[in-house]
């Protein structure tokens, strides 16, 4: 038996919706738990290299009879030129020059820095 008023026996509609905070996401929630260990793993190659280039740094301040602050030893773990365990960004600075003179002997395109090295990917895309 039906009802002849409008909204009584039907299925009731289908309920709205909230929005869903942006964590929720499947995409996004997804890659977080890469990122972070992505993240992770970074910060503890900075930390090694800083402990282990350290020694290095400092038998050079010390042999040069510099004085120096923690700042100081700290900015040269993480630049120095033979270090011991290289710092991240001296790994990607390698990786991109080395890009860069393959591009170039290659197909002629020179290659400077990490932005030519995206426009050059970007470019062939």
């Amino acid at each position: 038996m039906t009802s002849s008023v409008p909204g009584v026996g039907a299925a009731p509609p289908a309920a709205r919706r909230k929005p869903q905070p942006i964590w929720r996401h499947r995409w996004i929630a997804d890659r977080v738990p890469v990122a972070v260990v992505v993240a992770a793993l970074v910060v503890i190659w900075y930390v090694a290299a800083i402990a282990m280039n350290m020694s290095v740094v400092r038998d050079g301040f010390e042999r040069a009879e510099t004085e120096y602050t923690v700042s100081d030893l700290i900015e040269g773990t993480l630049n120095a030129e033979r270090p011991l365990v290289a710092a991240p960004h001296q790994v990607v600075s390698q990786f991109v020059d080395s890009i860069g003179e393959i591009l170039e002997s290659t197909f002629g395109v020179d290659v400077k820095s990490i932005e030519d090295l995206y426009g050059v990917i970007v470019g062939v895309l």
